[in-house]
This record gives C-alpha cells, structure tokens and sequence, in this order.
C-alpha cells in the first residue's frame, strides 16, 4: 500500500479541460508527528491517501483542483506548497468545471495570465470563424470588420496589392519611404481572420495605424459615421496604386436631385455621390417604404417657399425629387434610428418595426439604368443594442463563401473533451450552451438551483458574466421560450425537445447523431448565417433576422450585394493570400500550438510524495510514522498520464520494492486499520488540560464522534472512559466560558459540533472527590493559553510552547519562559515582544501590564530578546528618515517634548546639522501631520507606544510663523537706475537665491517686503514702492501680491511658499485691474521669439480680447488688424488664439456681451505668456502658428508619454478583464468625440 500526497500547480487555463470534484471513496486520515504534544502539520493541514483500481484513468480526473497547504512534514519544516492539490477527485462524476473563459461583458479577452503564466489563445470555436476581441469599446470596429473580411470582392482586392504598391512594415520607419501602412494592417488582419488558428485575434496594429494614441479604443462610437471615415482612409491610403478605385467601384452610387419647373418645364438637376443610403425609420414600415419615400415621393414648392427658374428668371411653382442614377455593386443602407424630440431637448433611439428583405429589387426607385442589374441579396445586418448614450454592435454576416461551420441553431453545440469525453465547460462561451449543458441532466431545475450549479461549474456566477448583455437569468429564459419551458408557479425551468451536440471542434463531424425530432435541412453552402459577437461566433437561422426588425436590439446597418457578383462560394478563399502573409499567420500558428503545448505541460504537471505504507501505524485515531527515520519519495508527473503510467513510474524510480499491490484495495489499511475516507475525516488540533493540569496538544479527525474521542482520551490519558469528563472551554470577550460535553452528546461528531482546530478542551476524572477537585480548578484550567516562544538571545535560536494563565502579566510570562532557558537574566537584559503574523514585530511590553491588555492570547508568537523593557512612563518609538533607507527604535519617557525627541533621533541616526524636523506617519508608513509645537509633549501630541516618525529635512519655524524661500529674479525693466543695476548679486541673468525668511503669519505685505530690504544683497533697494513680490509656481512666475491689507495667513501663504522678488526701476502699487503679463514678439519667418518683455494691462477699460489687440497695438505700433495674439500654456507646450469667437459668453445674457478674456478657456492672469506677430508679414504661414522648436519638442515628449501610459492601461485593462465588465452597454451620457484616422500623404 502506498500513499500519495500531491503538492503542484492547479488548472486555471481557459481553454484546457478537467476541473475540481467531489470527494467520494478516498481515504482520508489524521497524521501523528513524534512529538506528541505538537500537531505534524499545523491547524490547517490536510493529508490525502487514496487506492484507484482501474490503470486506464487518466490522472486529471483524480487529481485535480483540490488545493491544500501543507506547512509540515512528519515532523520536518517545510515552506508551505503554493497551490499544492490533494490527489483526490471525484471519480466517478460525469462533469467537471474550470474557472469561467469570459470576462463580464462576455468576450473572452485576447488571452490573460495565469498562476503559470500567460494563457496562450483558444482554438477556433466550433464555427470555424476567428473573432475579433474587444479592446474596450471597438465592437463598433469588429462588426464593420467582419463585414468587410466577409465580402468577397473587398477582402480580394485587398489581398491583390503587392509589397510593390504598398511597400513593407520593415521600412516604416526609413526617411523618404511611402509605406501605405492602413491597406498592410487591413491585409494581415484579413488573413489571421482567415488562418490562425484562434478563437479570436487583435486590431492593436490597425488601430495604431489609425494614429489612435490617446485611449480612442476605449470611446464608443458609430459604426455609420466610421464606415464613411474608414472609407476615405482607404481611399487616401491607395492613392497611386493599383487599388486608388476600390471603394469607389465596389461602393460608390449617384444620386440625382431634380427640381422641374412648372411654368417652363425646365429641370435642373444636381448629381450627389454616395456610399451609403441614408433612410429615416421614423414612421416607416419598412425598407421599401423608407426607399419610395426618398426615392419617389416629390415635394412641390410653392407659396412661401417658391423655386426661383434661371429661365424664368423669378419665383415660381416647382417639384422637387431625388433619384438614383448609378448603383454601386455592394449597397448599404444606414438605418436612422436616432432622433431628437424638440420639447424634451434630448436624443432617443426608434424601436419601431423597420422590415427588410433579404432580397430587394432597387429598379423602381432609380433612372433607367439601361440593362444594369438592379437585384441585390443581403449578407450582412450590423445590430446596435442599447439607447443613444451607449450600447453595443454585433452583426449578422452570411457566409458567401462558406467558410464556416454552420449547426441549426437550435441543436445546441456542446464541446466535450476529447480526452476524458466529460462536457468542457470552459469552452460554453454561449449561455444557451452552458444552460442547454446543464438542464441536459435532469427533467427540471428551480431557477435558483440553476443559478448554483453554474457557479458550480464555471467558477463565475451569472450575473457577473452574463448579466450585461443577456440580462437577468428570468429574461434571458423567458426570451428563448422555444428552448426552455418556466414554470413562475413552481419557479422550474426544463428543456423542451432539442437536439443536443456533443463536438470537439466541429458539428458536422457528429451529423450522424439521431435526433429527437426532424430538423429542416442545412442551408445551401453560400446561404449560411453567423452572429459575429466581438471574438464570438456562431451559427443562427436566416430566420433570426426577423428579431432585429425592432427593439432595443435591432438591425442599424444593412449590405446588399449585387447578383451580376461572380459567385465565389465554391473557390477557395486562400488562393488570393499573398504568400508572404500565409507564412506569416503559419509562423503564428505553430508558435501558438508551441504555447499551449507548454501551457498544458505547464498546468498538468504535478508534485507527488510517494509515502510506504509499511512505515506508518494506526493509534488513537491517527496515522503515525514509526520512527523518524521514515522518508518519501519525491515524485514529478504530468497530469494527464494514466495511472498505469503513474505505476510504471514509480517502479522505475526503484521505490516497487517497498510497494505493495496498492491497485488492488478499496481503501487505505494500515495495521488492519481501515483510514476512513473524505474531506469529513480532516485533522484538527486541540489543546488538551489533563487532570494534573499539564496540556497536551493532540490531533484528532474531525468526523469522530464525542464518544469515540472518549475512546481515544482512554488510551492517550489512562482514564477509563466512562470516568472521563470532557469540558469545551469557549471565550466570550476576555472570559473564558466552560460547557461541559454531557452523555446525550456521545454520538455527536466533531464537525457536527463546530469544533474548529486550535480549540481548548479539558479532560477530567469524574473519580475524583470534590474536595480532591476545588471549584476554581475548571475555570482556572479555562484560563490556561498556550503561546510559542521564539527564542532569540542566544546564538541558536529556539522555538517552545509555554502555556500560562490567561490573567497573568507579561513579567509571569516572562518568569515562566525564563525557567525553560540556559541562561541567566541576572546577567544579561531581555525583554519579550509580539511577533504578528501581517504586522511583523511588535514594540516591546511594557512588563506590569497583562496578557490580554497587550493582546497576547492563544497561539500567539512571543519573541524573547536581548534588551532592556520599557517602564510604564516610556514609549517605544521607531525613527525613520527621509534621506535614509535605515531606521532605529527608540525607548524615551512619554513627558519628553517633541524637541527633546527629536534631538535623541538626530543623535541616533547620525544625521548632520539641526535643521530637521519630525512628522507622524500614517498607517502605510506616509509622512503625515508635522509635530510643529516643539515644546508640546509625546502624549499632548497623541503620539504612541509603537508609532514611527520621520523625520524631514528643513528647520520648523516658531509657533505662527512661516519660512518663505526668497528667490530674485533679473527684470525685463531697461530704465533700472546704476545703483541697482550695479547690484553684484544682480549683474546674472538667471534667477538667485537669497535664502529663507521667517515672519509671522500675521503680517502684511509691507512687513515683508520691509524684511527683504534688510537683507544684505538688497540693501541699496530705495522703497517698498521699488520691490515686486511675486509668488512662484512650477519655478515660474505667477501671481503679484498686491497690498490689499491682507495678512500672509488671509494670502494662504505657508512654510514652504516660493517667493520671486524683483527691483524695479519706479514704485509700483498695482491694484486688482492689472495685470502683469510677459509679451513676446515672434521672429518673422522663425520658430522662436524676441526676449520677452514685461507689459502690465488695466482691465478696468476693457476684459474682451478686442480691448487687448487695441491695447497692443498702441504698446508695439502694429496695426490693429495685423496683430495676432496667442496665449502660451508652458505645461502643455501649446499656444491658444486670442480671438472673440474662442471666448465663452453667458447663454442666459438677452443683450450679446463681449468675452471676458479673465474666463475660460484663457483665464488670464499675472505671469502669463503672451505671444504677439504681425500676420502682414507672415505670409504664408497659418495665423493659428505661434510654436516654437521647444513646443515641438515637448509635444513629441508629452505624446510618447501618453502612449506608453495608453499601453500600461490597456495591459491593465487586459488583467482585469475577467473582473471588471468592459465593452458592453453603459449608462449615461459620455461625452461625443468624432472619430480620427490619420493617413499620410501619398498625391505626390
């Protein structure tokens, strides 16, 4: 007999089979260690055995996603086993479950990572189609996509340019190459949608290609306006090629509009090209009505709103219509169904019935034509669900050249795992699958109990993956009525007569299953329909489209395609693959079998322990080795072998010897001991008080019962049985309560009880006489706690049990530990600590105070060390320092001031000079609130036992002051007198530091600058009137401070506060309508700009942009309509016009007011950049031009930062895809931002 113990990694892929079962016929048993008074494997180890009688099992369906954590070994320490799995399953259940494939919204996600690192794609699904995932919100740019790859005659073309036309990726980057990079995106994306082998792939490349950079993929769009726009990228990107006529001869019509003149007969017309056909919902019943209303229907213009005839030469009475006069080869149709009500001032989306055929004749509504064919078959309805502040697309595509595998709709396609032949349900993507996989198993289920098993099964509820885009599970039954039949009396729901298929890959491969009901045929090849859901596909009826004719979810773009198209449905789509693409999406394909051939390595590869059963014993309940001599084999496996294979390994590894034929049993014996079996029998640890007051720690399994543990005390206390007494020793608050385990509980188990492990217990002797046996004895034993020791004063560290009253201080405790130890507190100083298991190391305990009031309790850690205790009147406090990654701790007296605390840290750390200061920390160890009062003490400034300061450099001023950093800086003033300009500190054109001024928080604007005048570098200043006191932000200058009588407190100015001092030439007493502002001249011709120059402007007379170009113009002597203004934003490296249109002005003001240039969105103030040029000598260049060569520079900076910023959230937004719902409908109004597609210049 053997016993495996498994210790590896657990199944977390999405696309690999197997998942956790039950425990059912596996042995289960207690493991004794040779100390008897400490558990082998903790309070919360698990031991498994298990014996399997059929060698063709293969291994995940008995080992597999049983997780347990095993800290010990048969006495030995080991570190705990990540993730480590229990060999046991439930072998003979027929399903199985995994962690759920989707995120929330339902889109799987373009992979993920996983315990054993990234999870490579999944195969394509049964459809044989590859989907496109989701990377935020582009289920817009998926559906028109997939529409595209699924037509013929644009996928051809796009295959048909060459390297030659388009150039390669390779040479992007090379100066003077033309590399149409849109077309290339759009070619290597057709072919993995084509080739690779996945469930889904990516549009990064394209969309990078787009020039998206700024988080585009994440704002939801039209698909109708990005059809048009993608249209003209394409265009734009083909100029010059072979391909510059694609869009326009597959898509492009001609519309007529003609107005006839009822005077003359004469008509005018006026020709409109079109990509798509426009056509309002509202009101219509369908296609037809909607085309003859455009298309048919005429407007008379007469009274008010006559035609005026150039051959009439006046007003007169005419009719107005439109007509198509060319049809393109593939006609799409937009939907209108976003109106705007006029009393409520808000968008709202038309639900009404829209029909649309899936065949249309278009001769009746266009000119004759002349022979052309006019008959047209759908292949394509783009589907938006949601309102007018979001949603979602999908579209329906039919499969022209049938590419797909296609399965009526209503035999559900349920994939199985080809090894095991169980259901897999981490492939059922699909909710009608997974209920489908579910209900297939009984005749009904209550809707609740349905709602558990698919937790059950695939690890995610449905409400976190289904709930947003199926809505409740109620709904979403009640919807597919002719699936499901509910029952809301009995609150049941059942299948209805459907046939189910069980497939690996592909439905047609299990055609020959018997159904329980006749099926119509498949459709003609060419004639089959798929929903195409992001990186989602599969089969539907062509009579599904009937549900998009209305509703919140209904169709919003149609594509007919002409019937004169050269069928392509029985040539193969590969011929028209470049090479170089076919090896490329082969290169991927075998590099993605390489990456799931080693994930599935990776995820069934396991850690066994091979244990003889010859070396263990069966006593009092427990499975106990020998002699400490016993060993075990270590053992690595995959998986997925059988347990012949397993056998077989373990013979090679020479341990067959000591084996006995352990295939051939039911359950684990030892010593003609069956060891039950179960999750039921698990160890747990309690802490026995025996009678003469010693305390045993004991393992016992949990399933026995009160009158077996009874049994087992017998033997292990020599008490008869019907003498023991057994008392559960439970703690409410800081009492202890006794319950005394009376006969009617005999046949009670453990677990029935709540026994948790760890739990005090007293044995008695009912023998004993009550005067043998006082009536403190059971409340003092309830007392009694056991803590571990970690012994650090000596050279080897110890670890021992020590077990004392509840109620006793830390110096009892400290006395009890000291008897167990070799050495001599007389001599040497130690004192004890608390070592938490997420805090880490405590402060040391204060000695006169108890147990419970320092949180020592049951099964704590106390640490002896070498040190001296802290009195009752001092505090242990832990300095840090900001320069400094070390830290010390600190023993002072709690009436010490923060200054004297602060000098002791000083010492202690070692730090130079006395110029810090001291801050609490918060509960992360951040800089908090400063101790600013230096003469407080540690209790009045509510600092603790065991808090950490840190310590800052920078002297704190005194109580009510502020310490203001002086800075001064060179004038743009030319008329400054000799003597200033003589200014030895003044002579440098940069900005200098005059040091630190601390003044009180209640002085004023003079008191300051009185005090920078007295300073020795400014001493030649004549009066206030000749200082500028400026504050500074982002080491720039910024606002004036103005003498409004204010104090600094009332100006919010703070130790810390950036003062920019500047001398000028003539006093200066600016008041609230000036504005101090820096004016630079453009160089005509250049990037760069004349040295600026101070210009103060009186608002009084004026805030509109016109007062300031007035003002200018006086200040520079440009004309007035020759001066362009432009305001500089430094952190943002951009300049905005000045003009009166980019001016905001009040909506409620009756009479038109002018701009306020103070409001948005220039906010001007003191410091702020003003760029001047004159625009009769700019010839040629935009009036909008005022960057420099360094704003260039930065935008370029600021936009890789952006991008790289871009990539980390959406590698963030990859990780939390399973968790958070992304891509689905939203609630709200976002606001709109167009869609952008940046395509080089290729005219010339």
């Amino acid at each position: 007999m053997a016993v495996l113990k498994s210790g590896a990694g657990k199944c977390n892929g999405r696309w690999s089979g197997g998942g956790s079962r039950d425990v059912h016929g596996h042995c289960f048993a207690c493991i004794e260690a040779h100390a008897p008074n400490v558990s082998p494997f903790g309070y919360n180890s698990q031991v498994f055995f298990d014996c399997w009688a059929d060698e063709s099992w293969v291994l995940p369906s008995a080992i597999q996603h049983r997780v347990i954590y095993v800290n010990e070994c048969f006495g030995t320490v080991r570190k705990p086993l990540q993730a480590a799995m229990s060999i046991f399953g439930d072998l003979f259940a027929e399903g199985n479950s995994g962690a759920g494939s989707s995120s929330p919204d339902g889109d799987p996600g373009p992979g993920g990572s996983g315990a054993n690192g990234p999870v490579p794609l999944a195969p394509r699904l049964p459809s044989n189609f590859c989907g496109i995932f989701n990377q935020g919100a582009t289920c817009y740019l998926n559906s028109l996509l997939q529409t595209l790859f699924m037509t013929p005659d644009f996928r051809a073309a796009i295959f048909s340019l060459g390297s030659q036309e388009l150039g390669r990726l390779s040479e992007k980057e090379t100066s003077g190459s033309k590399v149409r990079v849109i077309p290339i995106q759009l070619q290597r994306l057709f072919a993995r949608l084509l080739l690779l082998d996945a469930q889904g792939t990516n549009t990064t490349e394209l969309t990078d290609s787009f020039g998206w950079t700024n988080s585009e993929e994440m704002q939801q769009h039209d698909v109708q306006e990005l059809n048009r726009i993608l249209f003209c990228a394409i265009e734009d990107s083909l100029v010059g090629t072979s391909g510059q006529n694609l869009i326009r001869n597959l898509y492009q019509g001609v519309i007529v509009n003609q107005t006839k003149c009822e005077t003359c007969g004469r008509i005018s017309e006026r020709e409109e090209d079109f990509r798509d056909l426009c056509l309002t919902v509202a009101g219509m019943s369908g296609l037809a009505d909607a085309l003859s209303f455009s298309y048919l229907e005429t407007e008379r213009l007469c009274g008010n709103n006559q035609y005026r005839c150039d051959n009439c030469d006046k007003l007169v009475d005419a009719v107005k219509g439109a007509r198509i006069r060319s049809l393109p080869k593939i006609l799409t149709m937009s939907l209108l169904r976003f109106s705007f009500n006029m009393k409520t001032f808000e968008r709202y989306k038309e639900t009404g019935k829209f029909v649309f055929p899936t065949e249309i004749d278009m001769a009746p509504f266009c000119e004759y034509l002349g022979g052309v064919c006019t008959e047209y078959e759908l292949y394509s309805v783009v589907i938006h669900s949601g309102s007018t502040h979001g949603g979602h697309y999908r579209a329906y595509i039919r499969d022209i050249d049938s590419i797909g595998f296609w399965s009526h709709s209503d035999s559900i396609v349920i994939p199985k795992d080809p090894k095991t032949g169980e259901v897999d349900f981490i492939q059922l993507d699909s909710p009608l699958e997974l209920v489908h996989a579910i209900l297939g198993k009984v005749e009904s289920m209550n809707i609740d109990k349905l709602c558990g098993e698919i937790t059950k099964e695939t690890g995610v509820s449905w409400n976190k993956r289904f709930k947003r885009n199926y809505g409740p599970i109620t709904k979403f039954i009640c919807k597919y009525d002719d699936q499901f039949t509910f029952d809301p009396t009995t609150n049941k729901v059942s299948l209805k007569t459907t046939r189910l298929i069980k497939s690996e890959r592909a439905p047609e491969q299990n055609s020959g299953q018997n159904s329980e009901r006749s099926f119509s045929p498949c459709p003609e090849p060419g004639k089959c329909w798929f929903n195409f859901d992001d990186s989602r596909v599969f089969p539907v009826k062509e009579t599904d489209l009937e549900k998009q004719f209305c509703g919140k979810e209904s169709a919003y773009m149609l594509f007919y395609r002409s019937k004169d198209l050269t069928q392509t449905a029985n040539e193969n789509p590969l011929q028209a693959v470049p090479l170089w693409l076919l090896e490329e999406v082969q290169e991927a394909n075998i590099s993605l079998e390489k990456q799931r051939v080693e994930y599935e390595l990776a995820i069934n590869t396991t850690h066994l322990q091979i244990h003889y059963a010859g070396l263990y014993t069966y006593r009092h309940g427990n499975l106990c080795p020998k002699d400490e001599s016993c060993s075990f084999l270590p053992l690595t496996i995959d998986l997925r072998k059988s347990l012949g294979e397993l056998r077989a390994e373990i013979r090679e590894a020479r341990f067959s010897s000591l084996l006995f034929d352990f295939m051939s049993f039911d359950l684990l014996t030892v010593e003609g001991h069956a060891i039950e079996a179960g999750s039921a029998s698990q160890p747990i640890s309690l802490q026995l008080t025996l009678v003469d007051g010693s305390i045993l720690q004991h393992a016992f399994g949990k399933n026995i019962s009160i009158r077996e543990l009874r049994s087992s005390l017998e033997v292990i206390c020599g008490i008869p049985r019907e003498s023991i007494q057994l008392f559960r020793v439970s703690c409410k608050g800081d009492e202890s309560v006794v319950n005394e385990m009376r006969s009617e509980l005999d046949d009670r188990s453990l677990t029935d009880l709540g026994v948790e492990s760890g739990e005090h217990w007293i044995v008695d002797d009912c023998r004993c006489s009550e005067s043998d046996l006082p009536s403190t004895s059971l409340a003092e034993k309830a007392n009694i706690i056991a803590v571990m020791v970690h012994n650090r004063c000596g050279d080897q560290w110890s670890r021992f049990p020590v077990h004392v009253e509840k109620i006793a201080s830390v110096a009892e405790l400290k006395a009890v530990i000291l008897s167990q130890v070799s050495f001599h507190s007389e001599v040497v100083e130690c004192r004890l600590r608390v070592e938490d298991d997420s805090l880490g190391l405590q402060p040391p305990l204060h000695e006169d105070l108890s147990l419970v009031s320092c949180g020592v309790s049951q099964g704590s850690l106390v640490v002896l060390e070498l040190g001296q205790a802290p009195r009752s009147s001092e505090v242990t406090l832990k300095f840090s320092c900001s320069d400094l990654d070390e830290s010390v701790e600190v023993i002072i007296d709690i009436g010490a001031t923060v200054s004297a605390c602060l000098t002791v840290a000083i010492n202690r750390l070692q730090l130079q000079g006395d110029d810090w200061h001291v801050r609490k920390t918060n509960w992360c160890g951040e800089a908090g609130t400063i101790l600013d009062d230096l003469d407080m003490t540690l209790s009045q400034s509510a600092v603790g036992d065991g808090d950490t300061l840190l310590l800052q450099k920078g002297k704190l001023p005194p109580k009510g002051h502020v310490n203001l950093q002086l800075f001064l800086y060179p004038s743009t003033d030319s008329s400054l007198t000799e003597d200033i300009k003589n200014l030895s500190i003044h002579r440098s054109s940069e900005v200098t530091p005059l040091g630190d001024l601390i003044i009180a928080k209640s002085a004023r604007l003079d008191d300051l600058k009185g005090q920078i005048m007295s300073l020795p570098a400014l001493a030649q200043v004549l009066t206030l009137g000749h200082l500028r006191v400026r504050l500074m932000e982002a080491n720039r200058l910024s606002s004036v401070l103005r003498n409004t009588g204010q104090t600094l407190q009332r100006m919010k100015l703070v130790s810390g506060t950036k003062i920019a001092v500047q001398v000028l030439s003539q006093e200066e007493n600016l008041n609230v309508n000036q504005i101090v502002l820096s004016v630079r001249l453009k160089v005509i011709g250049q990037k760069a700009y004349l040295p600026a120059q101070e210009f103060i402007w009186d608002d009084s007379k004026g805030l509109s942009p016109s007062a300031l170009r007035h003002r200018m113009a006086e200040w520079t002597g440009l004309s007035v309509a020759s001066i362009g203004m432009a305001k500089h934003f430094p952190a943002k490296h951009d300049w905005l016009v000045i003009q009166e249109s980019a001016v905001k002005t009040s909506k409620s003001s009756k009479a038109k007011k002018k701009g306020n240039l103070k409001h948005a969105p220039f906010h001007l103030a003191d410091g702020d950049t003003i760029g001047i040029k004159d625009l009769s000598l700019e010839k040629g260049c935009l009036a909008s031009d005022f960057c420099t060569e360094e704003d260039e520079v930065g935008k370029k900076k600021m936009e890789k930062e952006a991008e790289e910023k871009r990539k980390t959230r959406e590698e963030q937004r990859r990780h939390l895809a399973s968790m958070d719902g992304i891509g689905g409908a939203t609630k709200g109004s976002r606001p709109e931002v167009g869609i952008k597609i940046h395509v080089a210049d290729f005219t010339s």
